[in-house]
């Protein structure tokens, strides 16, 4: 003890020995207790390690630790070794298991401490023995996140806007670490007048390790009087030493006043003022909300709370005043007038990057762009991925991807960079910015970088009140100056940060003024230095079509090497680009990346079915080719009499030539039981045409007969119809006077027309018209992929006569179309006209015709975004920009306002009639 005496003050040692007292006693001197294990350099072991937990992991994380070799020793995957491998500082009880040959996982006995830095030595000398002392022992560490929460409340609302008797307050209990459902639905309690209220929580959200959980208190009622609801939170069920509470004041039945007022900055400056009861949405507002010393802002109603936006960016506190006579649903006013204060702040400091492409042409310098808001610098890290490494890194990413980034590549510069800007210049507003990479790293032919950007609470443009530190924070500072740190620093001259970067950002900390709000906050950005563009194509028989382009220049780029690589970076083809850049090969099996090379550019592509481009907002409609052969069945005419002859061809498309000379093909004429009648085969063909006659007797079946294809393992059908049917001697002309009906342009514009099949006018014959209404889907050419009809709404289809009398000396009639849909129609709908023109023998020829019908003047649609491949599915955590269109009848852009509800909808569907709906107005 006198060595820690010599540099140790008296008021140190006593906290010293509080905390190593039990250390000291056992002989272990103070130096060891002081002096973590030495971290090893991950890039010396690199040849036999190839990933381990590193970074800061969640309290409930298992430690994995990946070799580069397979284990020499037999294993049984998944089962529990006895074996001391693994050595933790602090110590930690578990098991230990080998997952496959290569991978080593640990799972402790119970969560690990919170806030809490632990060192893991693997014993690499265990599993090879021929190694030399120094490197039979790899030392790594991780941290785990200081578990803390917050709660966000929604405010007070009702239930539903039909009963204003019953209310519920929504919000939701976000924490810094992974939180369970047994530990989070004991932190909250409710209670109203002294009874507990009923709390429901979002289990699926919990249950699926999420940072947040969301709750709703349940059956709050209103009455007579004014009342109160207190809610308590308490962090112990999940480690935190820290309580919460909430007080919301109950309006009474006949009370309808403002609740809360506050500002939200994102995704546009607006105040949010909560009123005791849902607004009325078709009331005018003008002149009634107005922030006080500024022009009248946009209102938008929101259930029982008005949104408003000013005209301005504000900054600093302003009144809001609240006129008398703003009416509710149920028809009451609001009798006095309010004024509340709100206070807008500034951005928060913050990075965001502005593009999300990978490849950045070298045009002379190579800039990197992002924003920032509230920053005089950033702190910029850039990783180099290894060119020899490529392939590796594409096996667990695309391009763009970030995981297991320091097993493929190294960091080579960490640096702060000022912002420059001019003095005039708000930082309290989104800035652009780039770097100019080249003037910090020199990059490499083929390699890809990681520009890491990461911000401290000194780059920040934001005022925060000044705290005066406590008297043992300030005696602590004084001993901490006292001693010499520099023998005990693990740093060998190597700055290396063993972290995989996985981007996590930490949204717990809100406020700017907290040190932990900078932490973890990085935003990443991969960048490939190549001015080749690569595009490929995939035909359905495997045949490649690559073509490379200059991306500065446009120009083909031609004799560039591409070489096609499998999942294990074998290369199985290659070839040459001709003079328009192109190249052309069907390799035998899908291949994983194809990897492009012309001079010292490089240009890579993976080629998983994931990466593929969207289509869907472009018309690629038509029919796939199986195996690369088309067949088309065809007969003289649609309909056939039993004992007709049917005189039947078959057209057979074989570009690739699959299909041996005099390969046979045969055709079966199938019977509605089933039944094969008749069995023809062809050996030969004219130019790909076959033909196939046969006949029925007169006493076939009538009905929907098949004319069955065999080309080889290839069938194409035909459905025959044999009818007894009787022939039509008049032939009748349908004329709308357009392509479609419009109810807003309604008038006698059909006409009929009647003449003999010998071309002759059938005067004066009766004819009637009948009109069968049904839905249709509401489509424009010029609007892809919008929705345009209204699922809520529904259409029974309807007959009508339109006409029943005689034709004129012309044989013609002229009359009404008018088709009164209602407003229950959901968008477009078909019209379908049944005609028949009566001989004066009593025999009559029939037609139908139909068309479409526009029951509207104009159409609102909305398209949903494409996200990684997949349809009508928006993710969380990212904006999703959903488009809104306004139509006219005849396809060409309209000018309308508006409303736009979003409903949220729980996973339970007895829920649903209490979730949230936001109304916009657009115009």
């Amino acid at each position: 003890m006198k060595t820690l005496l010599s540099f140790v003050s008296a008021r140190l040692l006593k906290v010293l020995l509080i905390c190593f007292g039990t250390a000291a006693v056992a002989g272990v001197t103070a130096y060891q207790v002081l002096q973590p294990p030495t971290l090893s350099y991950a890039e010396d072991f690199a040849p036999f390690i190839s990933g381990f937990t590193s970074g800061t992991v969640s309290q409930k994380s298992t430690v994995s630790l990946i070799l580069n070799f397979d284990n020499p020793a037999p294993i049984e995957p998944g089962k529990v070794i006895d074996s001391d491998l693994f050595d933790f500082d602090p110590s930690l009880k578990g098991e230990l298991k080998w997952t496959d040959q290569r991978t080593l996982e640990f799972t402790p006995a119970k969560p690990l401490d919170s806030d809490q830095e632990y060192y893991c030595t693997f014993r690499l000398g265990e599993l090879l023995d021929t190694l030399p002392k120094k490197m039979r022992k790899f030392v790594f560490k991780f941290r785990t996140y200081k578990q803390d929460f917050r709660v966000d409340y929604d405010g007070l609302r009702p239930l539903s806007n039909n009963d204003p008797l019953w209310q519920q307050v929504t919000g939701r209990i976000q924490a810094n670490d992974n939180i369970d459902s047994a530990g989070t639905m004991r932190m909250l309690k409710a209670t109203q007048d002294g009874e507990e209220l009923k709390i429901r929580w979002d289990l699926q959200e919990i249950n699926w390790g999420s940072h947040m959980a969301s709750f709703t208190i349940d059956s709050i009622k209103r009455s007579e009087k004014s009342g109160k609801v207190h809610v308590e939170i308490n962090g112990d069920p999940i480690g935190v030493d820290r309580k919460d509470s909430r007080d919301f004041v109950i309006p009474s039945m006949g009370d309808f006043n403002v609740q809360s007022a506050e500002v939200e900055q994102y995704p546009e400056q607006s105040v949010l003022i909560r009123f005791s009861d849902p607004i009325r949405s078709d009331q005018s507002l003008q002149g009634m909300l107005r922030i006080e010393g500024q022009p009248e802002p946009r209102v938008v109603i929101e259930d029982n709370a008005i949104r408003l936006f000013p005209g301005q960016k504000l900054k600093g506190a302003y009144t809001v005043l609240v006129s008398a006579g703003i009416v509710n649903v149920w028809g009451y006013r609001m009798n006095k007038s309010e004024k509340v204060t709100v206070e807008f702040l500034p951005l928060k400091p913050n990075i965001r990057m502005v593009s999300q492409g990978v490849i950045l042409p070298d045009a002379g310098k190579l800039y990197f762009p992002f924003e920032a808001v509230g920053l005089k610098a950033v702190d910029v890290t850039i990783y180099k991925l290894y060119e020899n490494n490529i392939l590796q890194f594409l096996q667990v990413n695309d391009l763009s991807g970030q995981d297991e980034i320091l097993r493929v590549g190294k960091k080579v510069i960490s640096k702060r960079i000022d912002l420059k800007y001019d003095a005039s210049a708000d930082l309290e507003y989104w800035h652009r910015y780039a770097i100019d990479l080249g003037s910090l790293i020199r990059t490499e032919p083929g390699a890809m970088y990681r520009v890491k950007l990461s911000m401290q609470q000194e780059y920040a443009v934001w005022e925060c009140p000044k705290t005066t530190p406590s008297e043992d924070e300030e005696e602590y500072e004084e001993d901490r100056q006292e001693l010499d740190f520099t023998q005990y620093r693990q740093d060998d001259g190597r700055d290396e940060d063993y972290s995989w970067d996985y981007g996590y950002e930490n949204e717990y900390y809100t406020d700017p003024c907290q040190t932990e709000y900078y932490t973890d906050r990085r935003f990443g950005h991969n960048v490939l230095a190549s001015d080749l563009g690569v595009i490929v194509k995939r035909e359905p028989n495997g045949k490649l079509h690559v073509i490379v382009s200059n991306l500065l220049s446009t120009e083909h780029v031609a004799n560039a090497t591409v070489l096609f690589y499998n999942y294990q970076q074998q290369v199985i083809d290659q070839g040459t680009t001709d003079a328009q850049g192109m190249i052309e090969r069907t390799p035998a099996i899908k291949p994983f990346v194809i990897v492009v090379k012309s001079g010292l550019q490089r240009g890579y592509m993976k080629l998983d079915d994931g990466t593929t481009l969207s289509l869907s907002n472009f018309d690629v409609d038509g029919r796939t080719s199986e195996k690369g052969i088309k067949g088309f069945i065809y007969g003289e005419r649609g309909v056939w009499r039993p004992g007709d002859s049917l005189y039947l061809n078959f057209i057979l498309e074989d570009p690739l030539r699959s299909v041996p000379v005099q390969h046979p093909v045969t055709m079966e004429l199938i019977n509605p039981m089933g039944q094969v009648v008749n069995k023809l085969t062809r050996t030969g063909s004219l130019n790909g045409f076959y033909d196939f006659r046969t006949a029925t007797s007169p006493e076939a079946p009538t009905g929907n007969w098949l004319a069955q294809v065999h080309v080889g393992n290839r069938s194409f059908t035909k459905t025959i119809k044999i009818e007894t049917v009787k022939p039509n001697r008049l032939k009748l002309y349908m004329n709308f006077g357009g392509k479609m009906l419009r109810k807003s342009e309604l008038k006698d514009t059909a006409r009929l027309q009647v003449k003999w099949l010998h071309g002759a006018v059938a005067r004066n014959l009766k004819a009637d018209v009948e009109a069968s209404v049904s839905q249709a889907s509401t489509t424009f050419e010029k609007y892809p992929r919008y929705c345009f009809d209204d699922a809520l709404k529904g259409f029974e289809s309807r007959k009508l006569t339109l006409f029943d009398g005689m034709l004129n000396a012309k044989g013609e009639a002229v009359f009404s179309t008018k088709l009164d849909a209602g407003q229950s129609a959901p968008g477009f709908l078909r019209a379908n006209f049944f005609t028949r023109a009566f001989e004066e023998g009593g025999d009559f020829s029939a037609d139908r015709f139909s068309i479409l019908y526009s029951p509207y003047r104009s159409y609102a649609g909305i398209r949903l975004p494409d996200t990684d491949g997949r349809r009508d599915v928006l993710q969380t955590g990212r904006d999703n920009a959903i488009a809104l269109a306004s139509v006219l009848e005849d396809g060409t852009p309209g000018s309308s306002r508006l409303q736009v509800k979003v409903y949220k909808l729980n996973w339970q569907w007895w829920w649903d009639r209490y979730d949230d709906d936001i109304n916009y107005y657009l115009s």
